[in-house]
């Protein structure tokens, strides 16, 4: 009942004249880093998914890090579009990566992928619907993309009916507990429809406050990345810490200027030598205001 009520929002919901298209089309799946997308979820609350960084994973793979604000939490999920067209999210359950997207489609195309990378976690995917129509007043090609659980696997997790927008991104997601509806969003710069999350300034996206990022991945093995935004120019000074409270190494102390920043710990102390597994605090001291946040490293 619930999947036939959300075809039947679908319908009323998407404007414009659609027909289906035989012919293949690449959609463009942004990725940049400082794009924003703004959701509203059944039933009223706001999800907010923003691209921080790229980080290199244990495949030896790049992946931008997408950090999601939701009702229940915040998280981080990585994705990379490769050269094929073709969108891969990590999964950080286990060191691989499943089939998120195919970008150069036509209708009827379907494909099947691992969600988790085990036999008995198997899907499909199928592309319903290729066509035109008007989002935030401009004509957009999308694509309703359905995506099933085969029957020998377990129920997905981030989805059954997905429309994405050629150079916008998801712009809808149905699944069992509701829905999510993209509201506004900021592609390379440009804002669409309604955000409330950031505000726009004349020489870029930035907040009215400094925001401070968990470190990625974590736990770790090789390295972490550390993230955070500044408002202004600033003296920032980085340092990680022990359990006891010791400093066991100088990350950074230098005069940054506005936006997105970031620096990398390769779980070594001042001296170079690798330090042992365990939990370490990293310390964000930005013009005399300091932050804490907690590390896990984890050494094989």
């Amino acid at each position: 009942m619930k999947l036939i009520l959300i075809l039947l929002y679908l319908t009323i919901h998407i404007a414009g004249t659609l027909w289906a298209q035989e012919e293949n089309h690449v959609f463009h799946y942004p990725l940049n880093i400082g794009d924003v997308w703004e959701y509203r979820r059944s039933p009223g609350f706001l999800v907010t998914r923003e691209v921080i960084g790229d980080t290199m994973l244990a495949n030896g793979k790049t992946y931008r890090v997408l950090k999601e604000v939701a009702p229940e939490g915040t998280s981080t999920f990585f994705q990379r579009v490769s050269d094929s067209s073709e969108v891969f999210q990590f999964n950080q359950l286990k060191p691989n990566e499943f089939l998120r997207f195919k970008l150069d489609i036509k209708k009827g195309d379907s494909w099947t992928f691992k969600l988790f990378g085990s036999p008995s976690d198997s899907a499909f995917s199928e592309v319903f619907q290729l066509a035109d129509t008007t989002v935030f007043s401009s004509k957009f090609k999308f694509a309703q993309i359905e995506s099933f659980t085969l029957p020998d696997s377990l129920p997905l997790g981030f989805g059954r009916i997905c429309i994405l927008v050629d150079s916008i991104g998801i712009f809808f997601e149905g699944f069992e507990a509701g829905k999510d509806e993209l509201q506004g969003a900021i592609i390379d710069g440009r804002q669409f429809g309604v955000i409330t999350s950031v505000r726009p300034v004349e020489d870029g996206l930035i907040e009215k406050n400094d925001s401070f990022f968990n470190n990625y991945p974590n736990p770790f093995n090789n390295s972490t990345t550390i993230e955070y935004r500044l408002s202004q120019s600033a003296r920032v000074r980085i340092s990680i810490f022990n359990v006891l409270g010791e400093r066991v190494r100088l990350l950074t102390d230098s005069f940054q200027t506005p936006g997105m920043q970031r620096v990398n710990w390769f779980g070594n102390n001042e001296s170079g030598r690798l330090v042992s597994s365990g939990i370490y605090f990293y310390a964000i001291k930005i013009n005399g205001t300091v932050t804490t946040r907690k590390s896990i490293l984890f050494l094989k």
